[in-house]
C-alpha cells in the first residue's frame, strides 16, 4: 500500500565533480532533502527567476552531511553551510541532479 506523506524527508548521497588543473576531483556528502510536490517543483523550474536551481534548493534542500572547508575542517550542518553548497556551481548542480534523480527518475514512465 502507498501512503502518501505531506512531509517526507529524506537523505540521499550526492556525488560531486570539480574540475582541477589535473583533471577532476571527486567528493561526497550527504544531503537531506524534503520532498515538495510535484506542482511547486513545477513553479520552481518555471519562474521567471534567473536560477530556477537556486530555487528549487530554497525549497527542498533542509541539511547536509559530510561538508569540509579547503583544509579538511568538518563544516557543521547550518545555514551557512547550506549556502555554501548553493553557491558552488558543481555541488549545486549535482545536488539539484540527486534530487530528482530520487523523486522523479525512479518513477518515471517506460516507453
Amino acid at each position: 500500500m502507498f501512503k502518501v506523506q505531506k512531509n517526507s524527508i529524506f537523505k540521499r548521497q550526492v556525488t560531486v565533480i570539480t574540475p582541477t588543473d589535473d583533471g577532476e576531483t571527486k567528493g561526497t556528502f550527504t544531503a537531506r532533502f524534503k520532498r515538495i510536490p510535484h506542482s511547486q517543483i513545477e513553479a520552481a523550474m518555471s519562474s521567471a527567476d534567473v536560477d530556477a536551481d537556486l530555487t528549487l534548493l530554497d525549497k527542498v534542500l533542509v541539511g547536509v552531511e559530510g561538508i569540509a572547508d579547503e583544509d579538511g575542517n568538518p563544516l557543521p550542518d547550518n545555514d551557512d553551510t547550506i549556502s555554501l553548497i548553493k553557491e558552488d556551481s558543481c555541488a549545486r548542480t549535482a545536488t539539484v541532479s540527486e534530487y530528482f534523480a530520487a523523486t522523479i527518475k525512479k518513477n518515471q514512465r517506460k516507453n
